[in-house]
């Protein structure tokens, strides 16, 4: 059973359901929709299902968060049959080019990742002009003037379109990698894909009262 016949199996009747160890599931429907599987590899990562048409913006219908770098994203591939009629984009791992940053073995399991999502042909090799390859900037797509503020207004935004996932329910103690791969998608689908709807979604947003 492919990605996306599980999820429909599992939410029959538009109701939010749990979805297993480090996951939760929102409802879809049951159309033509395009669909993008967005990743942030990492010593805990975050993966987000969502889907958008012509009409409609992009919606979250599934996110997960795990440890175990790089095995964690093995064991998931291996128990979710990914179906190839999604679109898959990753996070890219980008050293930060200043002395408050060290390469250290926690700091490039990211890397690690993205080896295992080229390894099962789900990734592209990496060029700068290859899309589906996400820099990390890209996630920050509703402004802040520091790292501080961008996260926390992605997090009121996401909260305020229905795109939002709590730590508890992916099983985890927080949602910071789940956040990060729900805002690389919509981020695709409103800047690669250039779909309109996302595109009103982000820009109608008012921001935080």
């Amino acid at each position: 059973m492919n990605l996306l016949t599980l999820v429909k199996k599992s939410c029959p009747t538009g109701e939010p359901v749990k979805s297993g160890i480090g996951g939760y599931q929102r409802s879809m429907a049951l159309s033509k929709d395009k669909y993008v599987l967005s990743i942030d590899p990492g010593k805990s990562s975050g993966i987000a299902l969502g889907h958008y048409t012509e009409t409609q913006p992009y919606h979250l219908l599934r996110a997960w968060q795990f440890s175990g770098g790089a095995m964690g994203i093995i064991d998931w591939i291996k128990h979710k049959h990914i179906s190839r009629s999604m679109t898959i984009i990753s996070e890219k791992f980008t050293p930060r080019p200043n002395g408050k940053f060290g390469l250290t073995l926690g700091s490039v399991e990211s890397l690690v990742g993205e080896g295992v999502l080229l390894a099962f042909d789900l990734m592209p090799p990496y060029t700068p002009s290859e899309s589906r390859w996400q820099q990390p900037q890209m996630q920050y797509f509703v402004g802040g003037k520091d790292k501080t503020e961008k996260r926390k207004r992605l997090k009121k935004f996401l909260k305020d379109t229905d795109n939002y996932v709590f730590g508890k329910e992916l099983g985890q103690p927080d949602n910071e990698d789940a956040v990060s791969a729900i805002a690389h998608g919509i981020a695709y689908v409103m800047k690669v894909e250039l779909n309109r709807p996302t595109h009103s979604m982000v820009a109608d947003w008012k921001g935080p009262k």
